[in-house]
């Protein structure tokens, strides 16, 4: 499950977890083709059921399912730098073979700084909300929040930031890597479609605030606009964390994983979501208390 805090409320955004009566699991690991080398944090998803989960850094997997597959079940796996591919009558213990995605690499120069240089995106200090991930699909990882950004002339990103909000109550949990993703606005409805990063960032803020990731080379964005996404990656227990939280008058216990991402009130809608099994949402709640959106404090430095 996923959710936004505010204050100390929180609201649930769905899970991609179900309960069943009778539930099986399917294991397996993600490999390369060729190399047969692991494919790190692939995304599993049995998108017929609305249930996914994602591969550890070793490729290794564990999805719950309903009941065991029949042959019309179709898997779908996705992974940075990787073709998309579904795979059907797959049984357990599975081997999932994904095909490497042909790339161009540039060449990677140390630029000066420019006069074209420009961030898009809030600079705001304090956050109103953030985004986390909870529940028992915490520690399965795959979940992304992006925002949308559409300068108006050409250019490339040379960097992205994140601002990451305060546990108050779970501060190790602040420096939880996460995955840097950045996606073509191409997809249907314009949502995040073809990956411009290629290759895996994984990162990690040292204390809460703004938190800034060089990319390895600038990213020249497409006309439609681009998005800038973080991920979360379940990577080590120590960064689980078991709270509570009081809402309309009454507690709950919550496990959480992983970094809290700050939101923001804005005027326009700048925010998609995605959750394994799910694919992408549009994140259209509005604010609380104003005419406004959440979006997630994220911003974009490009050279134009």
């Amino acid at each position: 499950m996923h959710f936004l805090t505010l204050g100390f409320f929180v609201i649930s955004l769905g899970s991609a977890c179900t309960s069943w009566a009778q539930t099986t699991t399917l294991q397996g690991v993600v490999v390369a083709a060729g190399t047969k080398e692991a494919v790190p944090f692939a995304v599993v998803e049995l998108r017929s059921k609305k249930i996914g989960t994602q591969a550890s850094a070793t490729g290794g997997f564990t999805l719950p399912i309903p009941q065991a597959l029949t042959a019309s079940d179709t898997i779908h796996v996705s992974a940075l730098g990787y073709v998309a591919q579904q795979f059907t009558g797959v049984t357990s213990p599975c081997k999932l073979v994904l095909l490497p995605r042909a790339v161009t690499l540039e060449e990677v120069v140390i630029r000066a700084p420019v006069s074209g240089k420009q961030v898009f995106g809030p600079t705001a200090r304090k956050s109103y909300a953030s985004w986390g991930s909870t529940g028992r699909a915490a520690e399965r990882g795959g979940f992304e929040v992006a925002r949308f950004f559409h300068p108006a002339a050409e250019g490339t990103i040379q960097r992205v930031a994140y601002f990451i909000s305060a546990h108050q109550e779970c501060k190790g949990q602040s420096g939880a890597p996460f995955r840097v993703r950045v996606y073509a606005a191409d997809g249907p409805d314009g949502m995040p479609g073809t990956d411009l990063l290629t290759t895996t960032i994984l990162t990690a803020a040292k204390r809460p605030g703004w938190h800034t990731v060089a990319l390895n080379s600038g990213i020249q964005f497409p006309a439609q606009g681009f998005y800038v996404a973080m991920e979360w990656v379940y990577t080590a227990p120590q960064f689980s964390c078991s709270r509570t939280i009081v809402s309309s008058g009454q507690q709950a216990t919550h496990i959480s994983y992983g970094q809290l991402l700050g939101c923001i009130e804005e005027e326009k809608q700048n925010c998609w979501y995605y959750s394994p099994g799910y694919g992408w949402r549009q994140h259209r709640w509005p604010a609380s208390h104003s005419n406004g959106f959440i979006n997630p404090l994220i911003q974009a430095q490009v050279e134009l």
